[in-house]
């Protein structure tokens, strides 16, 4: 009977020290869970911190790409309206410049067949003045005859033909010229006439 209660106690404390044995194992191993789950924890706090801070940078940086893109598409609206008026400008000024050309081609024309008339008008004078002076004989001096025939020359030696084909660069100068040639033109052609009486004295003093 003791033998036997001897082998129970002994089974009992062999049990016992097998239960103390896995008791001990298992809180080691529960502490190592504990701190592998206090590890993930961590671990997930901090991925999660740097999941929401790169949220909160892409929706910050989508704002200010969204932000740029509006920017952007104003920029290239008034760069097209710009360079559209540009353009138009432009072509107003080429418009303006040509018609500006246009007008001063045609004061040239005018001015051309203004400088022929009084050429040929001129000449008409002096044949006139030579044929008058020739009709008064000896009442005429060789001196006279000289400076008539001088004042031929010199109408002659005027190259008419290369004044009124001067080209005019509108670029470089305005219609001031014009007034200019106008006011020098009625000071020229002031009173002139090829068709002179003969018993007008000033024909002479018109020449001269």
């Amino acid at each position: 009977m003791l033998d036997e209660l001897k082998d129970k106690l002994a089974r009992e404390r062999r049990n016992s020290e097998k239960m103390e044995f896995l008791n001990t194992k298992l809180l080691r191993e529960l502490d190592v869970a504990n701190k592998s789950a206090e590890r993930f924890m961590k671990n997930y706090e901090k991925e999660r911190r740097k999941r929401k801070l790169t949220e909160e940078m892409c929706d910050e940086l989508e704002k200010k790409i969204g932000k740029d893109k509006a920017n952007l598409d104003k920029l290239m609206r008034d760069s097209i309206k710009m360079y559209k008026d540009v353009e138009e400008e432009r072509e107003m000024m080429r418009i303006t410049d040509q018609w500006r050309e246009d007008r001063v081609q045609m004061k040239l024309a005018d001015a051309k067949d203004l400088l022929e008339e009084k050429y040929n008008q001129m000449v008409k004078l002096i044949a006139y003045l030579q044929t008058f002076l020739r009709s008064r004989g000896d009442e005429v001096n060789n001196n006279e005859i000289e400076d008539a025939r001088l004042i031929k020359q010199m109408v002659e030696s005027v190259n008419i033909r290369q004044i009124v084909e001067l080209s005019y660069n509108f670029s470089k100068s305005d219609d001031n010229v014009f007034p200019i040639y106008e006011e020098c033109s009625e000071k020229v052609g002031t009173g002139y006439s090829p068709s002179l009486a003969y018993n007008q004295q000033p024909c002479r003093d018109y020449v001269e």
